[in-house]
């Protein structure tokens, strides 16, 4: 008899268990194929120019370069591409939450207008080319965008909106927000600065040493010394390389200042010229023969 009882109170023990469970299992997370725009700490965003030899340059961002803008906000500075190049490839990287497919599924790319500062007829952009491939869980849309005048004096930009035009493609992935401070993931703002990329090590170095930075300044040092846009945006420049120049600039400018030709500056926005200076740090007695 008490046998009976002890295997009733497990059974009974068991049923709530079981049920404990079932009600669990109702708040699990059911996914759908979706597709969506990734943000994480490792984002990047590729833009594509022609060069004169007929091949194509990038320049790629790592992080967020617009203080002023929501995190999703990615703004790639393009004034390394060459003058001649009349327009830009941005790749709009679109990715699959779910399962491959053995066939090509389509989605749409549609822009914002009202949050876009690019105009419309700056903007070529192909259904055909918003397909996520059979057998692949990432897309890559090009848009294309013309280099306007108004890109070298601030950044401008394109919002784009992902929507799904099949069954088999949602875009459910939407109501996952990432923080208040950002929009839902299936909308992103792409910025095109037309200015010279800075230096990683200018953030730090170059500051002390070279001032802040602007086009003119970059373009002269670059010339000055000779080298190329690889060269001096290399992360493995010695510090001791970056000294002595920054020694020399200072040295040079003073030298073009005291025979009446100041080398001018130019704010980046504004167009405000003014004498170039060098950064504090680099102010020596100049013995070297400058000639």
């Amino acid at each position: 008899m008490r046998y009976r009882k002890l295997c009733a109170a497990v059974i009974l023990f068991l049923l709530f268990v079981v049920a404990g469970c079932r009600k669990e299992e109702l708040a699990r997370f059911n996914s759908r194929d979706a597709v969506y725009f990734y943000q994480g700490t490792y984002d990047t965003v590729n833009v594509y120019f022609p060069k004169a030899d007929g091949t194509y340059g990038i320049q790629q961002t790592r992080f967020n370069s617009d203080t002023t803008r929501n995190l999703d906000t990615m703004v790639s500075i393009i004034g390394a591409a060459p003058a001649t190049a009349q327009e830009v490839i941005l790749e709009v990287r679109v990715m699959l939450q779910g399962n491959t497919s053995k066939s090509d599924r389509k989605f749409k790319l549609n822009i914002d207008q009202q949050t876009s500062t690019i105009p419309m007829d700056a903007i070529t952009m192909k259904d055909e080319d918003c397909v996520v491939k059979a057998g692949t869980s990432v897309s890559y849309v090009p848009v294309r965008i013309k280099r306007l005048a108004q890109m070298a004096k601030q950044p401008m930009y394109i919002t784009v909106k992902l929507a799904a035009v099949t069954n088999d493609l949602s875009v459910d992935y939407a109501y996952r927000t990432v923080s208040k401070t950002q929009k839902n993931i299936i909308t992103r703002t792409y910025g095109l600065y037309d200015n010279v990329p800075k230096p990683g090590w200018w953030s730090s170095i170059g500051e002390y040493y070279f001032g802040p930075f602007s086009r003119a300044k970059y373009t002269f040092i670059k010339n000055y010394f000779g080298v190329t846009d690889d060269y001096i945006q290399s992360n493995d420049l010695s510090p001791y390389i970056l000294i002595a120049w920054g020694q020399r600039f200072y040295c040079v400018l003073k030298a073009l200042t005291d025979a009446g030709k100041p080398v001018m500056d130019y704010n980046d926005v504004t167009g405000v010229a003014f004498p170039m200076a060098s950064g504090g740090s680099s102010k020596n007695s100049c013995i070297e023969d400058l000639q």
